[in-house]
């Protein structure tokens, strides 16, 4: 019939024949009768809606602070709502114990303001900053938060290039002077006494004595030189007696007698047309005047020292003929030891331990026979295993300080503690992470510490611009 006259067929016999017949003809499934339901469509079919997205936590500002305080930490990222709560987690594990929330300020979907106090005993860490909403749902911003004694040597963004010495405790607000180089054209000195930091010209500024009042190391010509402070502010320059016009102070240690000792090393005078030789050396101040410096023996071509003890024990590394370089420690000026490693850096105010690197931070020491042991001791990492890191210094408590390889990858600020009351020296506990300026990849390097409690060590963090650090031993 014409379609326009049409009918739809009643579910009849006849109209479930045809719709059988439609079936096997068409090769699917649909039917004619009007007076049955319309089919269900397959469940692939129905379009569900997305149940709405948890927030996000993207990040912290300020990106840490120190233990014992309470502040605001503004919170940002997205999804916040009105009833919003943030917390801090150690590895995904929320501990109020150690940081507590007071209170969570909600501002917009995407910021909110938590007031927090951290314990006296928080771990020195980086935090995960977690935000639960009303129906439960969270957001984690993995290690957005760093717990740290780090503090900014001289305030604001503190002073750039690198710290490599400290006094002692000289001060109030800033406990030590320190001294370094690559910031304000050169060496530079920041004085505890007056809270300034002062240029001293070209040059590198290799350490500074206890009392905070002489700085060591080489002028801008490499000529070593030391330069003492003559009032607030105000610093001269005194050129160490050398045998040739170049040289390094590179370490200090003050002498039983109380003469100040600087080991490092001067060059040599050799033939016209000749490299000049590099030759380890002590000079010795005796009531405000430097003497000749004391040339230590020559184990290679070129040797140089890097630390030195009050009783005039030094360390170092030479260079040896066939172009590579060892690790040495000189007894006295006339009798060393080939250690292996790259380089020592420090010894032990006792003249029985020495730090630096081989392969990663070591140390050496000497046996109850009065021998060196030549294989250094690996100090433990912070959970990396790159083969990067070093020992700095070592002070008279057996504290060691450097950096060493982070899980994370990074190279991080690290304290060892050894006993050396056995036969054997052994290290104490785990490696303390010291911890920079909160996260973002950077690296940090522990310099040199403090001979008397309350410790403080000194270093700097990488942060583009190196930043010169301090921080104080828990």
């Amino acid at each position: 019939m014409p379609s326009s006259t049409r009918s739809v067929l009643p579910c009849t016999r006849r109209g479930l024949l045809a719709r059988a017949l439609f079936v096997t003809a068409a090769g699917f499934i649909g039917t004619a009768c009007a007076d049955r339901p319309a089919p269900v469509a397959p469940i692939g079919s129905l379009s569900l809606g997305k149940a709405p997205a948890g927030p996000s936590v993207t990040s912290a500002s300020p990106a840490y602070a120190h233990r014992d305080t309470t502040l605001n930490v503004r919170i940002s990222g997205s999804g916040f709502s009105t009833g919003a709560v943030a917390e801090w987690a150690l590895g995904g594990v929320p501990n109020a114990a150690k940081i507590r929330t007071n209170s969570t300020q909600f501002v917009s979907s995407s910021e909110l303001v938590a007031n927090i106090t951290i314990s006296a005993d928080a771990d020195l860490a980086l935090w995960d900053v977690t935000v639960m909403l009303t129906g439960g749902k969270k957001g984690v911003g993995t290690e957005l938060f760093e717990v740290t004694t780090a503090v900014i040597i001289g305030g604001g963004s503190g002073i750039g290039g690198y710290v490599y010495g400290t006094s002692e405790q000289v001060g109030t607000s800033e406990p030590v002077s320190v001294a370094g180089y690559g910031d304000l054209s050169g060496a530079w000195v920041y004085d505890a006494i007056s809270g300034t930091t002062v240029s001293l010209g070209g040059g590198q500024g290799w350490g500074i004595d206890p009392t905070g009042t002489t700085v060591f190391g080489r002028d801008g010509n490499s000529a070593a030189a030391v330069w003492n402070r003559v009032g607030n502010g105000t610093w001269t320059k005194q050129l160490l007696p050398n045998p040739q016009a170049q040289g390094n102070a590179s370490s200090m240690a003050v002498a039983p007698d109380g003469s100040l000792l600087l080991g490092g090393w001067v060059n040599l005078p050799t033939k016209r047309g000749q490299n000049p030789q590099v030759a380890p050396a002590v000079w010795r101040r005796v009531g405000g005047v430097w003497q000749s410096p004391t040339i230590y023996a020559m184990p290679g071509a070129s040797a140089a020292i890097y630390g030195i003890s009050p009783g005039g024990v030094a360390v170092g590394r030479g260079l040896l003929p066939s172009g590579s370089y060892q690790t040495f420690v000189w007894d006295n000026p006339t009798t060393y030891t080939s250690l292996a490693g790259s380089t020592a850096y420090g010894v032990n105010p006792a003249g029985t331990v020495a730090v630096g690197e081989a392969s990663g931070p070591v140390y050496w020491y000497k046996t109850a026979a009065g021998t060196w042991t030549t294989t250094g001791s690996a100090l433990p990492t912070l959970g990396g295993s790159c083969s990067t890191g070093r020992a700095n210094d070592i002070n008279a408590a057996a504290i060691v300080v450097g950096y060493s390889c982070a899980s994370s990858g990074r190279t991080l600020a690290t304290v060892w503690r050894l006993d050396l009351s056995g036969a054997t020296p052994t290290v104490m506990g785990a490696p303390l992470v010291l911890g920079g300026l909160g996260p973002g990849g950077n690296n940090t390097v522990a310099q040199a510490i403090t001979s008397s409690p309350p410790y403080v060590v000194v270093g700097y963090t990488d942060s583009g611009a190196n930043v010169t650090l301090r921080w104080s031993l828990p």
